[in-house]
């Protein structure tokens, strides 16, 4: 048999993430550049199956992120805004076992 051993995977994680921004700002002949520095929190889960064949481990499935950045205001204060974003998509990996 080629496929020795098939199992279910559920992950859940967190962790934090930060982001350096660049904004433009223009009016008429002038343009102001800032740098505004984001930071917030990542967590999301996958839902998969992992193929045991041979010594390598194969697995894949669906998986869902969600980031939040905190609500943050440019230097200037021209800017104030609050960053979510909600990533879904397939994964694929592979590990060879010594």
């Amino acid at each position: 048999m080629i496929c020795k051993n098939k199992r279910f995977l559920l992950d859940i994680h967190a962790g934090s993430s930060s982001a350096d921004v660049k904004e433009i700002i223009t009016s008429g002949f002038t343009a102001i550049q800032e740098n505004i520095k984001f930071s917030g929190a990542v967590f999301g889960a996958k839902v998969g199956t992992i193929y045991e064949i041979e010594n390598i481990e194969i697995e894949f499935g669906i998986k869902i992120d969600k980031l939040s950045y905190d609500e943050v205001a440019s230097k200037s204060g021209s800017t104030k805004t609050k960053q979510t974003q909600t990533d879904i998509g397939l994964f694929l990996g592979a590990s060879y076992k010594f």
